[in-house]
């Protein structure tokens, strides 16, 4: 997979992104002949550009930019962007999300980088992770499913969704499912814990929100 987006396994850079920039694929270091890149300068250890990334701030660890990252939480150890990724329900160890993939060139039948989803295969329309989505029969509007979301927190407008959850009853307003939400008690009005709950203001209201079982302990305050 790497070879065949062009990417040096050191940096964590992509494709196109090398295309544009002049570099030479398939080799340890970046040699830089583009006359933006030789304006900028070229960080060998990751392949983006100089001036841009100094007033961001780099990290070298994970190949991406400061303050952009920030902003959104950025990950160090995958370097993807917190909320953005968030949204798309991906994995912090899976590697990048949405937008930043086109602009590296990242294949659209790829989705986000790294070895977990490479084997697994991902979904261009839901960039979520192949054989686990395919399980659950995951929508392309949807986007995260089972575990995933339970960590991230399921943003309403995503949700849960397909044969498992058509299984055991869905709700498309709240995106959560029947038997997988009666364990941790959460309410069918608003379904889910977390981040929709916040958004709907009724954070920690058990008649409305639901939030009081044990998936929800460490994402919302029990009220009794």
């Amino acid at each position: 997979m790497y070879e065949e987006l062009g990417v040096h396994q050191e940096c964590g850079t992509c494709g196109s992104m090398y295309e544009e920039l002049g570099a030479i694929d398939r080799v340890k270091r970046v040699r830089p002949v583009d006359a933006m890149c030789e304006e900028l300068g070229v960080y060998e250890e990751c392949g983006t550009c100089g001036s841009m990334c100094e007033e961001l701030g780099l990290y070298e660890e994970c190949g991406t930019c400061g303050s952009m990252c920030e902003e959104l939480g950025v990950y160090e150890e995958c370097g993807t962007c917190g909320s953005m990724c968030e949204e798309l329900g991906v994995q912090g160890e899976c590697g990048t999300c949405g937008s930043m993939c086109e602009e590296l060139g990242v294949y659209e039948e790829c989705g986000p980088c790294g070895s977990m989803c490479e084997e697994l295969g991902v979904y261009e329309e839901c960039g979520t992770c192949g054989s686990m989505c395919e399980e659950l029969g995951v929508q392309g509007e949807c986007g995260t499913c089972g575990s995933m979301c339970e960590e991230l927190g399921v943003q309403g407008e995503c949700g849960t969704c397909g044969s498992m959850c058509e299984e055991l009853g869905v709700h498309e307003v709240c995106g959560t499912c029947g038997s997988m939400c009666e364990e941790p008690g959460v309410h069918e009005v608003c379904g889910t814990c977390g981040s929709m709950c916040e958004e709907l203001s009724v954070q920690g209201q058990i008649e409305k929100c639901g939030i009081n079982g044990s998936m929800c302990e460490n994402l919302v305050p029990r009220t009794e």
